[in-house]
């Protein structure tokens, strides 16, 4: 096989796989009639954040090191008790800027752990069993659950319950 046909099945190979398997995230879309705020709402029902507070511009920078220009939307809440881990925020990062918004979340994590390291052991496996993960350009920091409960379930439920939210 000459050269030039070799280059031009390469080439269209490329193409081809890039489709499959390389063209980058898959969209996810909010479940038509549900908001951001819903998914926080529905969390705090079910999994009844202790002296929750809302998650707001100035909670966004300062505690889930995350700059408002970086989310074209957001929303979450967290517990301003000294004595539990929680913590939720749901963000669509703007184009471009999921790596920030995931080290934000990444980091706000460490912070909730290392709190926790030294003492009240339940709200430490809360927030080591704790989820940051994305779903398309949202993302997601989930320290929820019953302390009396397993922390792994707990935070694969929460985790399955934001999930449901969104279609793909």
């Amino acid at each position: 096989m000459n050269t030039g046909k070799t280059a031009v099945l390469l080439l269209l190979c490329c193409i081809v796989f890039s489709g499959c398997i390389g063209g980058g995230r898959p969209q996810a879309r909010l479940r038509e009639g549900k908001s951001l705020q819903d998914i926080v709402l529905e969390a705090e029902d079910e999994f009844e954040i202790s002296m929750a507070a809302p998650v707001d511009e100035r909670a966004l920078k300062e505690l889930f090191h995350i700059l408002p220009e970086d989310a074209a939307e957001y929303a979450g809440a967290y517990s301003m008790s000294f004595t539990s881990a929680d913590n939720l925020l749901v963000v669509r990062a703007k184009p471009g800027r999921g790596e920030r918004v995931r080290k934000g979340l990444e980091q706000r994590r460490e912070e909730v752990l290392r709190n926790f390291e030294a003492s009240l052991p339940e709200q430490y496996r809360k927030a080591e069993a704790g989820k940051v993960g994305s779903l398309g350009d949202y993302w997601f920091l989930i320290l929820l659950g019953d302390p009396e409960k397993d922390a792994r379930e707990e935070a694969d439920r929460a985790w399955e319950m934001v999930q449901a939210n969104f279609t793909a």
